[in-house]
């Protein structure tokens, strides 16, 4: 009987190592999976000014990278980073604001060729709002 008992003893501690051997693959798969990078198109509708509004959505990129986010908007070449993907589209928003005040300011025959596609890019898609915030 003894005999009996210490072989389905070993043979329960043999499945138990085969199945906390499994978990621990398991686990680091998920881990895997949570670290991994990845991207999501994220469509913009508003860039949370009166003073501008988008004449069509922006649709942007946002990207994680371990612990931030990266927003960009490739046709304009415009990027935004933050510790979260709001942030990070937050932060795009401002810099979007900021390349369209700064290039429509300047005119075109003093652009680049780069930084005349990105006014053109831009003008597609924002114009001044009626309402200017005082």
């Amino acid at each position: 009987m003894r005999g009996v008992l210490h072989l389905m003893f070993w043979s329960i501690c043999k499945r138990l190592d085969g199945i906390e051997a499994a978990l621990e693959v398991a686990v680091r798969g998920i881990e895997q999976v949570r670290t991994q990078d990845r991207s999501i198109m994220v469509p913009i509708n508003s860039l949370g000014t009166e003073q501008y509004e988008l004449l069509r959505p922006i649709t942007v990129v946002v990207t994680s990278a371990q612990d931030e986010f990266e927003a960009s908007f490739f046709d304009a070449n415009l990027y935004g980073s933050g510790d979260t993907e709001e942030e990070a589209i937050s932060d795009l928003k401002v810099v979007i604001v900021e390349a369209f005040e700064r290039l429509s300011a300047l005119e075109d025959e003093k652009l680049g060729p780069l930084m005349d596609k990105q006014k053109q890019v831009l003008a597609a898609h924002i114009r001044k709002g009626d309402k200017q915030k005082d």
